[in-house]
């Protein structure tokens, strides 16, 4: 594992044989159980430390990852993550079963939750959000919902984005959609939060900070592929 300013990485390539899934395994002892599946483990990672966050690119081969039960009592990590599956195979469970989350789709996860996703092959990039930073935009993050409503492999995701407030100007029924459109230069990401009404001005400001935040990040990660 390297460690620069603000940055840090791991690359199972450096490593032996038979030290590189031990060394991926307590990496991730801190947050999450880790297994090799099948024979051919490969792990390429970079992250990047931010205000209250943090930002992976991941290169996975045969492993997957878990937070039980009893891990998700033991830790109490305070936090959500947002996943983009870039390409590759990729299989999440969030409670009802695994499903495949194909390229282009994003995957929401709350980590007071259990979990646990695998990834024969799969380029993803995380986003670690801290609970007060998703609170600004609803002040009880335990209280979201969310449902797919349309999927176009490899260029369209739909869902909603709810949150139920006593409060009407945090009372939110919103749709944010993912739509990648292929450029001469490469693909060009939109993404559009729908829903919010005149009295949510402070929802929709902190929708729109965030969003912001969030694919400047991305546009910066996509940079360097």
């Amino acid at each position: 594992m390297t460690i620069a300013s603000g940055q840090f990485g791991y690359d199972s390539a450096a490593l032996g044989q038979r030290d590189r899934f031990d060394a991926y395994r307590q990496l991730y002892a801190p947050g999450a159980d880790v297994a090799a599946i099948g024979d051919d483990f490969r792990v390429t990672m970079t992250g990047w430390r931010l205000d209250r966050a943090l930002l992976y690119d991941r290169r996975l081969s045969g492993v997957a990852h878990e937070r039980d039960d009893g891990r998700v009592r033991r830790d109490a990590m305070e936090h959500f993550t947002l996943t983009l599956v870039v390409a590759g195979e990729f299989h999440a469970d969030g409670g009802e079963g695994f499903r495949r989350v194909r390229p282009g789709e994003v995957l929401l996860m709350d980590m007071t939750r259990p979990a646990r996703n695998r990834a024969p092959s799969a380029h993803i990039v995380t986003m670690s959000m801290a609970r007060e930073r998703v609170a600004r935009l609803a002040p009880s993050p335990r209280r979201l919902h969310g449902e797919v409503l349309a999927i176009e492999p490899e260029r369209m995701l739909s869902y909603t984005w709810d949150h139920v407030h006593d409060d009407p100007a945090f009372d939110l029924r919103s749709v944010v959609t993912f739509t990648l459109t292929p450029t001469a230069a490469g693909t060009h990401l939109r993404v559009e939060q729908t829903g919010f009404r005149p009295t949510q001005r402070q929802a929709f400001g902190g929708a729109r900070a965030g969003w912001q935040q969030f694919l400047a990040r991305l546009e910066e990660v996509a940079g360097r592929l």
